[in-house]
């Protein structure tokens, strides 16, 4: 975007104009700071739920099948306590999963993109501002 500097008349003025955008690029800059590592944060996350998914999957189709073929007992009972706690876990993974997943991670990403965005536009302000600047 282009900037009408020409509003500003002195130099004064154009001191105050660069210190509201240092002021504002520094929230930013730390924005993005937090915006990344709570990315990375959640894709670690993410991907751990997800193998631990695999995992309890995994579990619960070998104690099913050791279920069937089980006599009834307190074996079988304690197996189908089991079971039950294996499900129980494999919902709550797969709600981890989907509040966190690629969706999740798409929406940082694009905050973080804007973050950039404006970041750049910052540094757009700052040097006409400071051009404006050197003419007096």
């Amino acid at each position: 975007m282009s900037y009408n500097t020409d509003t500003l008349k002195t130099a004064a003025e154009c001191d105050q104009a660069l210190a509201y955008a240092a002021n504002l690029k520094d929230d930013l800059v730390f924005k993005q700071l937090v915006q990344k590592r709570s990315f990375g944060d959640k894709s670690e996350s993410t991907a751990l739920a997800a193998a631990n998914l695999l995992t309890v999957n995994a579990q619960m189709i070998g104690m099913q099948a050791g279920l069937e073929a089980m006599p009834e007992g307190p074996g079988k009972v304690k197996m189908v306590s089991e079971l039950r706690r294996l499900n129980d876990r494999r919902e709550n993974l797969e709600e981890t999963v989907q509040k966190s997943g690629n969706a999740s991670l798409m929406n940082l990403e694009l905050t973080n993109s804007l973050l950039t965005i404006q970041v750049s536009e910052i540094d757009l302000y700052t040097a006409a501002v400071e051009d404006r600047k050197k003419a007096f």
